[in-house]
């Protein structure tokens, strides 16, 4: 596997989920990238599996890793109806 350490991840996102996280509201419901794709045990977060890649550079989710994060976002979805 090709992997990022999670401190590296979480500096990274920082900004983005500090904004982000700011914003708030009853009506927003969050989803993590890095619940899916990091370990915070063995602080490390991987980028592939043995047949996708999940990312197309160092930040941007590639087509396989953002259908994985699309599921989530769906799964909240049907939580509201």
């Amino acid at each position: 596997h090709i992997t990022t350490s999670y401190s590296n991840y979480q500096l990274r996102s920082k900004s983005t989920f500090d904004l982000f996280d700011s914003i708030s509201s009853d009506k927003i419901f969050r989803v993590y990238p890095s619940n899916v794709f990091c370990d915070a045990k063995s602080f490390k977060c991987i980028a592939n599996d043995s047949e996708n890649l999940f990312y197309s550079d160092n930040s941007h989710l590639s087509y396989e890793g953002a259908n994985i994060i699309n599921i989530l976002i769906l799964r909240e979805i049907d939580k509201i109806f």
